[in-house]
C-alpha cells in the first residue's frame, strides 16, 4: 500500500512538471512565470509537511529524583531512569535533538525525541549540557545510587542543575 504523504507528492509533482495537466488529457497553456511559482509551492507544501512529520514526534521531558517523566501533552509516563539505555544527541542541527532510547516499550516505541532549550551564547557544535546531565543521572540510577537531584519534576530547582530539558 503506498503511503498517502507519497501518493499526494507524486500527483503535485506530476501536475507541476507535466504541461500537459495532470494526466496528460488536455494542452495547458503554460504562462510565463508558472513554473516556478508551481515549484515554490511544491518546495513550501514539502517543507511544511516534512516540518509537521519532524515536530509531532517531539516530547516534553522532565526528570524528578530517580523517574524521568515523559509527555506528549496529552498523557504522560514515569519511567525509572534505569530505565535509560542510550542517549544520543545531533550537534550539527542548532536545535540539538536529543534521543532517548529505554530498555522497555513507552506509548511512543522504545524511544523518544525531545529539543532542549535552546542556548544562543554557545557554540552550536558542542554538546548540549542537558545531554552530559542525563547520562550522569542515568548512569548513577544504573549504578543502583539513587539520583538525588533537589529538584522536583516540575523545575523547582535547590541546586543551580536544570530540571526540566524541552
Amino acid at each position: 500500500m503506498i503511503p498517502l504523504g507519497v501518493l499526494i507528492l507524486w500527483m503535485t509533482v506530476t501536475h507541476t512538471l507535466d504541461p500537459l495537466g495532470p494526466f496528460g488529457a488536455h494542452p495547458v497553456r503554460v504562462e510565463p512565470g508558472a513554473f516556478p511559482l508551481k515549484f515554490l509551492w511544491l518546495v513550501t507544501a514539502g517543507s511544511f509537511v516534512y516540518t509537521m512529520w519532524w515536530s509531532f514526534a517531539l516530547k516534553r521531558v522532565a526528570i524528578d529524583g530517580d523517574t524521568i517523566y515523559i509527555s506528549d501533552y496529552s498523557r504522560e509516563v514515569a519511567l525509572p531512569l534505569s530505565a535509560i539505555t542510550e542517549i544520543t544527541e545531533n550537534r550539527w542541527l542548532k536545535l540539538h535533538p536529543v534521543r532517548i532510547a529505554f530498555d522497555r516499550d513507552t506509548p511512543w516505541g522504545r524511544s523518544i525525541k525531545f529539543m532542549p532549550k535552546l542556548r544562543f551564547a554557545m557554540l552550536n557544535w558542542l554538546s548540549h549540557p542537558v545531554v552530559a546531565e542525563l547520562r550522569e543521572v542515568a548512569f548513577a540510577a544504573r549504578a543502583g545510587r539513587r539520583a538525588d537531584l533537589g529538584i522536583d519534576r516540575h523545575g523547582t530547582v535547590d541546586s543551580p542543575r536544570r530540571a526540566t530539558f524541552s
